[in-house]
């Protein structure tokens, strides 16, 4: 379905027993909300502004998440996508699309990032004409706990033209079957301030550097 309203929250945490945890102690998210798809259509694509999705697993789907064009500062906190709530993967196809602008994927808030893993081929995908974008505090390509692989085919790519980040900041990006984070050689990232920070971020390694 698209969300279109401005200020449109889909929020599963408020579920009796669902709690967002701080994935960086070990602490994997309880989530009571699955919303499955069967290969064949796009999950949730957001076209307003300040929309949010929080507290859901989605799997089976095209996109699981699209941020389309007209997206404006959507916030993507404490989700499961690509992974069953029980922590099994179940891919979409593409995990999160980002099309649109200063579009947050996680944050650095206890409880605010997602698990992005066991997706067919991209975790997140950024495209041609999206800008601002933040990547912050998930676990990309690991199980809930960041101990053990739930591959995506690619981390995170941008692709098919120019776009903006703001920044790549304390994610765990490990266990994808392609890279980490890669950048298409015909393809442009500018950052949306001063520089692109990637920072604070552990590559190949899992949650306790073990």
């Amino acid at each position: 379905p698209t969300l279109t309203g401005n200020g449109d929250s889909i929020d599963g945490s408020t579920q009796p027993g669902a709690q967002c945890r701080d994935l960086w102690a070990g602490g994997a998210h309880d989530l009571r909300i699955s919303i499955r798809g069967n290969g064949s259509f796009d999950g949730l694509l957001l076209s307003g502004a300040n929309q949010t999705v929080r507290g859901v697993a989605l799997t089976g789907f095209s996109q699981a998440i699209n941020l389309r064009p007209s997206s404006n500062t959507a916030a993507l906190y404490c989700n499961y996508i690509g992974l069953l709530p029980s922590g099994v993967a179940s891919a979409n196809l593409q995990g999160v699309v980002v099309s649109g602008a200063s579009g947050r994927i996680g944050d650095l808030g206890v409880g605010q990032g997602n698990v992005i893993s066991g997706n067919t081929e991209h975790g997140i995908l950024t495209t041609q004409g999206s800008t601002d974008t933040s990547i912050r505090n998930n676990f990309i390509g690991a199980d809930p706990t960041g101990a053990a692989a739930r591959a995506n085919g690619t981390g995170m790519n941008h692709f098919n033209g120019s776009g903006s980040w703001r920044d790549i900041t304390y994610n765990l990006i490990s266990g994808n079957t392609g890279a980490g984070i890669r950048l298409e050689t015909d393809d442009s990232i500018t950052p949306s301030t001063d520089t692109v920070r990637i920072q604070r971020n552990r590559i190949g390694f899992n949650r306790t550097l073990s």
